[in-house]
């Protein structure tokens, strides 16, 4: 009997870092990935690495904070086809301590608070995630 190939995926982590209704966003650059849009801390799960401790290492990395391991929450998945790959989006919610600040300035030219809800500035698909209350999405599947 034939296998059936099986879908491989990119995972990739987003976290919403929130204070006072406020979400800390970097603005992407030298990425060669959307550079000049928005998102919050953000990246690729590495190899052998867990989606949690992957949330934890992206927002030392790219904000300096600490997460609280215990307080992440997933908010959402969305399941992407995109030209290149299929991507597993999990974006989280989570406590930390510390101050955000851009501690990568070669992968971002600046980070503030924006509102989640009003800015427009964001990579292509977090609008859509921002506006649904569903725990899953998908995009450009036919």
């Amino acid at each position: 009997m034939a296998s059936i190939p099986r879908q491989r995926a990119f995972i990739a982590v987003y976290v919403w870092l929130e204070r006072n209704g406020k979400v800390i966003a970097l603005q992407r650059q030298n990425t060669g990935y959307m550079d000049g849009l928005w998102c919050p801390p953000a990246g690729g799960v590495d190899e052998g690495e867990s989606v949690l401790d992957c949330v934890v290492r992206e927002c030392r990395e790219e904000v300096g904070v600490e997460v609280d391991a215990t307080s992440i929450e997933l908010v959402h998945t969305l399941h992407r086809k995109t030209p290149e790959r299929f991507v597993i989006d999990l974006f989280f919610k989570a406590q930390f301590s510390g101050t955000p600040f851009n501690a990568e300035p070669h992968k971002a030219s600046q980070i503030d608070w924006v509102d989640p809800l009003t800015f427009t500035q964001w990579m292509s698909y977090i609008p859509d995630v921002l506006r649904t209350s569903a725990p899953y999405s998908e995009q450009g599947f036919e």
